[in-house]
């Protein structure tokens, strides 16, 4: 049930990435640290839904570590993003793809008891989808630089510990307290980032868009509704996940990168101006190859989980 909810949601984040690539291209969103911000208040909404599900409070302990979850997520965006607008993302998804999953699998061995549990046929299936992964998003002739991988190692570390950390918060408590105070957390620090002046400035000139695009704040909604639909689905991933698994959420992240490849060929040939990918044939043949590692790590997945 995990795997499934974890491919429903790295679908989802395909589609939220490709929204995200489109503003970008559109100079919908100029700020990539003011986006990130703005990820982060987002969350808060969750509130909406409190009085349906209620407003758990189960202990401190719990709290703290959920939220603290949440934290490590919102700041994980900042060098993300940033990195992104920055570099090339052929040079920074590629790594982010790569570290990810192994920061994940390293921090649920170091911290979460029974996390290191892990068969032969396990660790194979976890490079074979990690390795698919990086062959769907290198770019011939590009090279990762010194400079882009410390934020792609930043980013990647930060989201491997909020990862880490949520299967330690769902272990403490039921889903909807974990979800709602890791949700709220990562809100807090998106807030407190408010504070600072070229965010909260960039973030209102962000917001009043330009002229050629007429509903800027809807894209961006729409975009975020997306997204959170597909935090939520990979939140239940990482809630049901035995916990030597939680790392091969992660991993799956292949079918992510696939939809993408698939997509963005498309709006390649008939939007140009909004997303440029030029594929050669030995392109190609390389995220082939990467298809297909993730379809047979995939199917050892399921065959041994």
């Amino acid at each position: 049930m995990w795997i499934l909810a974890a491919i429903f949601a790295h679908t989802l984040f395909a589609a939220s990435a490709v929204g995200d690539k489109l503003l970008f291209s559109s100079r919908t969103i100029k700020a990539p640290a003011a986006y990130a911000a703005l990820v982060g208040v987002l969350g808060a909404l969750i509130l909406l839904i409190t009085p349906f599900l209620g407003f758990p409070i189960l202990g401190v302990k719990p709290i703290i570590v959920a939220a603290l979850a949440g934290a490590l997520f919102v700041l994980a965006l900042f060098p993300y993003f940033i990195g992104l607008s920055k570099y090339e993302a052929s040079r920074i998804i590629p790594a982010v793809g790569g570290f990810v999953p192994l920061f994940t699998l390293l921090f649920t061995i170091m911290f979460v008891p029974g996390g290191a549990s892990l068969s032969l046929w396990d660790m194979i299936s976890f490079v074979l989808m990690v390795g698919g992964a990086v062959a769907l998003t290198l770019e011939p002739g590009v090279k990762i630089t010194q400079s882009s991988l410390r934020y792609s190692i930043l980013a990647s570390a930060l989201f491997g510990g909020f990862f880490t950390v949520s299967k330690l918060a769902y272990n403490m408590q039921p889903f909807w307290s974990g979800l709602l105070w890791s949700r709220l957390g990562g809100a807090l620090i998106a807030f407190a980032s408010l504070c600072i002046p070229f965010i909260w400035k960039d973030l209102y000139k962000s917001g009043k868009g330009d002229k050629s695009s007429r509903h800027p704040i809807f894209l961006v909604l729409l975009v975020q509704a997306v997204g959170a639909l597909a935090s939520v689905s990979e939140s239940i991933a990482v809630y049901l996940a035995p916990i030597h698994y939680v790392s091969f959420v992660n991993a799956i992240q292949g079918v992510q990168y696939a939809i993408i490849l698939v997509v963005g060929m498309f709006l390649a040939r008939f939007v140009p101006r909004l997303w440029s990918e030029k594929i050669t044939g030995s392109a190609i043949r390389t995220k082939v190859l990467g298809v297909l590692s993730i379809i047979v790590g995939l199917f050892m997945l399921t065959s041994n989980a």
